[in-house]
């Protein structure tokens, strides 16, 4: 399981919509039909667990955007389109890598626990022989330790993996998610809008929402304007919000390139407990500092005992969490997958690359539902395997 503390997170979020749910109730009783004119004024709709927010100019926005340089628009979401194909193609091939990565870190585990457990069982037969994985020379094996899963090995590189706050994030990150994701989410959007208004297509409306503990954003566009369109148009306007996610993560990396990782510097032992203060640390109730070694499991760097011994017998390791650098919010809208941006950009790819060919609408339309009917199962079984391995492995 992992470290963070998940339950109260989750309670904690209960009680805030709970809460939420509430005020909303009391407010409605109060004052009636006067409320609900003003939610409807403010173009606020209000749901159980979130709300949403909708405007029907966002086509005006979009308008004054891409008159800003009509050729550099032009040019800039021609690129675009090729890019989002591309990313597409990548982001396939993550899913099954990080299917196949997953696959080999479980079926490991698996066989480091029956392996465990063999000789478990062989030393409380012989009290004379020793545990393979356990104790230093001299000391028998039989005694108990709680099990852990150190050790199991090959912890699976996840490249496109849904980061869930007090799971696979710590809590405290979850400040920094949703406004990653909102940012995100926006200029997603503004991209479809401005792409959409580049070739003559309306946008019927716009706007934004927040659901549990995730925000988000969206667009509405004329469908009859948008099947007017070329399929490389159309291809450009589905590849917008993709392409832009693209262009903030490049962005965000230079960023990290840039500034500088030094930002606490130690020289004395009250150096050390001034950086300490600064952030959240997860720290055994007591633990000894004789051979002390460090380790990174990626979300955190902790401390262990070098000794294989001292390991068995202290598991509260003191872990300073990592932020989470994670390339999904780029790659995970990019998958082929039922009401993603990926399926849009696949059938426009599709149309482009068989036009030529001999293949008909009807065989072009099935080997495109066929691929994102794959893809979407792919990306299920990765979102069931990795939350599983978060929970019950790590």
């Amino acid at each position: 399981m992992s470290s963070w503390s998940t339950w109260p997170f989750f309670l904690q979020l209960f009680v805030v919509w709970v809460a939420y749910n509430g005020i909303q109730v009391a407010l409605q009783a109060a004052f009636g039909r006067r409320y609900r004119s003003f939610l409807e004024g403010c173009g606020l709709s209000l749901g159980s667990f979130g709300f949403r927010w909708h405007t029907s100019r966002a086509d005006r926005l979009a308008v004054f955007i891409s008159r800003w340089g009509v050729n550099f628009w032009r040019h800039w979401f021609a690129v675009g389109g090729h890019v989002s194909v591309a990313i597409m193609v990548l982001a396939i091939l993550l899913v099954f890598y990080n299917l196949g990565s997953l696959l080999i870190a479980v079926l490991h585990a698996a066989l480091v626990q029956s392996t465990r457990g063999f000789s478990r069982r062989l030393s409380e037969v012989d009290p004379n022989n020793y545990s393979v994985t356990g104790s230093s020379a001299g000391a028998p094996s039989t005694a108990h330790h709680p099990p852990s899963t150190e050790g199991l090995g090959h912890e699976p590189v996840m490249m496109v993996v849904p980061l869930i706050p007090g799971v696979n994030l710590p809590v405290s990150h979850l400040g920094y998610l949703i406004v990653a994701v909102f940012i995100n989410a926006v200029l997603h959007e503004i991209g479809h809008a401005v792409a959409a208004r580049c070739q003559a297509v309306f946008v019927r409306s716009g706007g934004a929402f927040f659901t549990v503990v995730y925000p988000g954003a969206y667009v509405e566009l004329d469908t009859e304007h948008l099947q007017n369109c070329t399929p490389f148009q159309q291809l450009q306007i589905a590849g917008a919000g993709i392409w832009h996610n693209v262009i903030l993560t490049l962005s965000a990396a230079l960023l990290l390139i840039i500034f500088p990782d030094g930002d606490c510097v130690t020289e004395t032992i009250a150096d050390w407990n001034e950086c300490l203060r600064n952030v959240f640390v997860y720290i055994a109730s007591s633990v000894s500092t004789h051979g002390l070694a460090w380790f990174d499991r990626g979300h955190s760097l902790c401390f262990t005992h070098a000794a294989l011994e001292m390991r068995n017998r202290f598991h509260n390791f003191s872990c300073l969490p990592a932020r989470q650098i994670s390339p999904s919010l780029a790659l995970v809208n990019a998958l082929p997958c039922i009401q993603f941006d990926g399926e849009l950009v696949l059938n426009q790819a599709m149309t482009l690359l068989l036009s030529s060919s001999r293949f008909d609408e009807e065989r072009r339309v099935f080997l495109v539902h066929a691929i994102v009917l794959l893809m979407t199962a792919a990306s299920a079984l990765l979102l069931v395997c990795s939350l599983i391995w978060q929970l019950v492995v790590t």
